[in-house]
C-alpha cells in the first residue's frame, strides 16, 4: 500500500496541473498561501484518494475563547493574549477530489437524500417533537425543548438517536466543481467568534480563501 501511495503521489501535482479552474484557484491566493495535492489513504478501506490542502506557510498562534457578547474590554486584550498564551497551528483548508460527477449520479445520489430527509421528517411527525419545541430566549429563529417529564424526555431522546441515525446514512454532495473534478470541501477551521488569531490578518486571508473556493470552484449543477 505505501509503495503504491508514493507512486500515485508523484502523480497528484500532474493531475490537477491540467484543471483551469485549481490553477485560477491557486494564482488567486493571498500572498503567503500555497495549495498541494496529495493522494493519501481514505475510509475504512484506505482508498487511494487525491486530496487538495491549501495552507498558510506561515504559522499563527490560536486563543479558543468564545467573543459572543464580549465586553470591548476584553474584546482589545485578545490579540496580546493570543499571541502569548495561544497554540500554534497551521491553517489549512481541505478538499477531496473526485472525478467529475455526471448529472445521472448527481441526481441520483439528491433523490436518495431527499428520501432520508423524508425520513427524518416523518419521524418528526410521529414522535410529535413539534409540541415540545419553545422558542429560543435569545430568538435568532432558534428553539429549546420542553424536557420537563419522563414521557417528553424519553421521546425527544428516541427521535434524536433514530433521526442521527438516519442523517448517517446521507451520501456525501459535491458543493464545487473545478474544470475536471467534483469538490468536497472540508471545513476544518473554526468559527471566528469561538477563536482569536495571532497575527490577526491571518483571519482575514482565511475568509479571503474561503471566498475563492466558492467564487472560482462554482458549482455546475
Amino acid at each position: 500500500m505505501l509503495i503504491g501511495l508514493l507512486l500515485l503521489a508523484c502523480s497528484a501535482s500532474a493531475q490537477t496541473t491540467n484543471d483551469t479552474r485549481l490553477n485560477q484557484l491557486r494564482d488567486s491566493l493571498p500572498k503567503g498561501w500555497e495549495m498541494e495535492a496529495q493522494i493519501q489513504p481514505w475510509g475504512d478501506d484506505e482508498i487511494p484518494t487525491l486530496f487538495l490542502f491549501i495552507s498558510r506557510i506561515d504559522s499563527v498562534k490560536q486563543l479558543d475563547i468564545n467573543k459572543i457578547n464580549m465586553d470591548l474590554t476584553q474584546a482589545e486584550s485578545l490579540q496580546e493574549r493570543a499571541k502569548q498564551e495561544g497554540k500554534t497551528i497551521k491553517l489549512h483548508i481541505t478538499m477531496k477530489l473526485e472525478p467529475k460527477w455526471g448529472k445521472a449520479k448527481l441526481d441520483k445520489v439528491l433523490a436518495y437524500n431527499d428520501s432520508i430527509d423524508t425520513e427524518i421528517k416523518e419521524l418528526y411527525l410521529e414522535y410529535n417533537i413539534a409540541e415540545l419545541e419553545k422558542p429560543h430566549p435569545l430568538g435568532k429563529g432558534q428553539y429549546v425543548y420542553d424536557d420537563s417529564s419522563l414521557e417528553k424526555r424519553v421521546r425527544l431522546s428516541a427521535y434524536n438517536e433514530l433521526s442521527e441515525q438516519l442523517r448517517a446514512l446521507k451520501k456525501p454532495w459535491p458543493l464545487y466543481s473545478s474544470s475536471n473534478y467534483s469538490v468536497f470541501f472540508y471545513p476544518d477551521y473554526m468559527a471566528s467568534q469561538f477563536r482569536e488569531l495571532y497575527p490577526a490578518i491571518a483571519e482575514i486571508e482565511e475568509y479571503q480563501v474561503i471566498q475563492l473556493v466558492t467564487r472560482i470552484l462554482k458549482s455546475d449543477f
